[in-house]
C-alpha cells in the first residue's frame, strides 16, 4: 500500500508541476521582445521611419469592448517574412511567416507600429495606433507600384 501511495503522490506532484508550467507559458505573451532588445527595437523603428515608409494599415477592431490587454491578430498576406515592431507601453516585436498569422497581447495605449518584410525592394510600414479594445485584426499585403 505504501508503494501505491508513493506512486500516486509522485504522479500528483508531476501533474501539479506540468499544470504550473502550462499556466506560466499561457500567461507569457507571444511575440514578446526580450528586455535587452528594447534599444534594438527603438533603433529598428528609427531606421524604418528614416526610409520613407508607407502607412501601416489601420487595424480593424473585432469588438467594441474596452480592454487593458488588447489582443492583436496579425495577418501576413505577403510572400515574405514580416517583422512587426510595437513601441509603446509594452514594446514587442513579432515575426510572421508568409501567408500566416500570429497574435500578440499588448498593454492598452498608444503605439508606434513599424513593419518590414525580408525583401529589400519593398518599402517598410510605419504608423501610430491606439489599442484599447479587446481585439484587433491587422493585415499586411504588398501591391506593386505603378510605373
Amino acid at each position: 500500500m505504501k508503494a501505491r501511495w508513493n506512486f500516486s503522490s509522485s504522479l500528483f506532484v508531476l501533474i501539479l508541476v506540468l499544470a504550473h508550467v502550462s499556466l506560466a507559458s499561457a500567461r507569457e505573451p507571444r511575440g514578446r521582445a526580450p528586455e535587452s532588445d528594447s534599444s534594438a527595437l527603438d533603433q529598428r523603428i528609427r531606421s524604418i521611419r528614416a526610409r520613407n515608409p508607407i502607412t501601416v494599415p489601420f487595424p480593424d477592431a473585432i469588438t467594441s469592448e474596452p480592454s487593458q490587454t488588447p489582443r492583436i491578430e496579425i495577418y501576413n498576406n505577403t510572400g515574405s517574412y514580416l517583422m512587426i515592431y510595437f513601441r509603446g507601453p509594452s514594446p514587442r516585436q513579432v515575426r510572421v511567416r508568409p501567408g500566416a498569422s500570429e497574435s500578440v497581447v499588448l498593454t492598452a495605449g498608444s503605439y508606434e507600429v513599424a513593419a518590414e518584410v525580408d525583401d529589400p525592394s519593398v518599402l517598410p510600414f510605419f504608423g501610430l495606433h491606439q489599442y484599447d479594445r479587446e481585439g484587433y485584426r491587422l493585415g499586411f499585403s504588398i501591391r506593386p507600384t505603378p510605373r
